[in-house]
């Protein structure tokens, strides 16, 4: 069965946009998202297969709601806070609502886990990614002026185009173009599409079968505090670390690719997230989408950087953790990050540039404080993937 978290999906979905590629290329000298039909028959095929696929992932009969009491607890706070912020809660209420929606949905649905595969750890995600990009859209089109909205059909394509359903990217108003020019290898956009295709068939193909071959993970030592315990546990984080980068970014790659061949320039979702320097820089390049939507929609309408930076820092990561899964520990999982990225901001980056500032001329002590957070800024988020994976249930604690 092709399952739309597959290989086998985006490669008949690869296969399909050359094909259509070349016919309008060769019919029209257009590419395919520039007809006005194509937007129609995305969504009309997006749908189809929305709810012809979805249920193979079930395990069988619909487990309880086992997080209803959490669900309903979330429901409560966006009320509260729709209440406190007045005006400028809309983002943060509707952002809540929408991820009550999504654990409901997985509990219809019955969208279970598969132990041990961080790439189906959350097979329902084509649900989370739909609901943002409709939010986006439709906030953006109602706080618009009338003379700059979005017409249906660049909803159609900013929310159905089927390669985005699986991993994203969160493509949001604004951040998408169609291409006119018909497929050609003579044009560099094309010429890329084709090499974001490969790269992501190389990493999910190739990649991630050695790495699950050759490495395993799970936590072989009872949490204590000694060294084997802590070298077990980290290599654990870098393990999770390096699988979700290929599985999840592997994907992406292919989204961005297969939507290059139809002539649909959407934004990447990654930008090597192993060169981050901080944990601020980090999320900066991983998830880049997800993190540019709560920017848009929570972090700006709270005041940003002006007022009360902690609070609003705490609150987006808080709906970033919880994005990913209605359990309090994907909730713990975000408020780690956010509790480090201010002590980041407030404590860490500081004395850094203090220790370069002290000794400006030793270029040898300035390169290893910076490799020194570099270390630090890593080891943290390999360590709090161990908090996400025990989420899923994929870790052997």
């Amino acid at each position: 069965m092709i399952t739309f978290d597959s290989l086998d999906f985006f490669s008949l979905l690869f296969a399909s946009a050359l094909l259509l590629s070349w016919l309008t290329g060769r019919l029209s000298r257009r590419s395919p998202a520039d007809h006005p039909w194509f937007a129609y028959v995305s969504a009309a095929a997006f749908c189809g297969l929305l709810f012809a696929t979805l249920p193979v992932e079930s395990s069988g009969s619909p487990e309880p709601f086992h997080n209803r009491w959490f669900s309903l607890a979330l429901a409560g706070a966006s009320l509260a806070i729709a209440y406190y912020f007045r005006k400028f809660s809309f983002g943060i209420a509707a952002v809540f609502g929408c991820l009550l929606a999504l654990d409901i949905a997985e509990q219809l649905l019955a969208v279970r886990s598969v132990a041990g595969d961080p790439a189906r750890m959350l097979a329902p995600l084509g649900f989370s990614y739909l609901l943002f990009r409709w939010f986006d859209a439709w906030r953006t089109h109602y706080t618009t002026d009338s003379s700059k909205r979005a017409t249906p059909r660049e909803i159609l394509l900013q929310t159905t185009a089927l390669p985005i359903l699986p991993a994203g990217p969160i493509v949001l108003a604004g951040q998408f173009r169609v291409e006119r020019r018909p497929l050609g290898l003579d044009a560099l956009f094309y010429r890329r599409a084709l090499l974001f295709c490969a790269l992501g068939f190389a990493k999910i193909g190739l990649l991630a079968p050695v790495l699950r071959q050759h490495f395993s993970s799970g936590l072989v030592f009872a949490p204590a505090f000694s060294l084997d315990f802590f070298h077990n546990a980290l290599t654990t984080g870098f393990y999770f670390y390096a699988r979700l980068f290929i599985d999840f970014s592997g994907y992406s790659d292919l989204a961005v690719g297969v939507c290059g061949l139809l002539g649909l320039r959407i934004r990447h979702n990654f930008a090597r997230p192993y060169f981050a320097l901080t944990l601020r820089d980090f999320w900066r390049r991983w998830h880049i989408t997800l993190a540019a939507f709560l920017r848009r929609h929570v972090y700006l309408p709270l005041g940003g950087n002006r007022r009360n930076h902690a609070r609003n820092l705490l609150i987006v990561f808080l709906l970033l953790g919880l994005w990913h899964g209605t359990t309090p520990a994907f909730a713990l999982w975000g408020i780690l990050h956010g509790a480090y990225l201010i002590l980041e901001i407030r404590v860490i980056t500081p004395w850094r540039l203090r220790g370069e500032a002290l000794l400006p001329n030793h270029q040898c002590f300035a390169r290893g404080l910076r490799i020194l957070q570099y270390a630090s800024t890593h080891c943290f988020v390999a360590l709090s993937w161990l908090v996400f994976g025990a989420s899923g249930g994929i870790l052997d604690v």
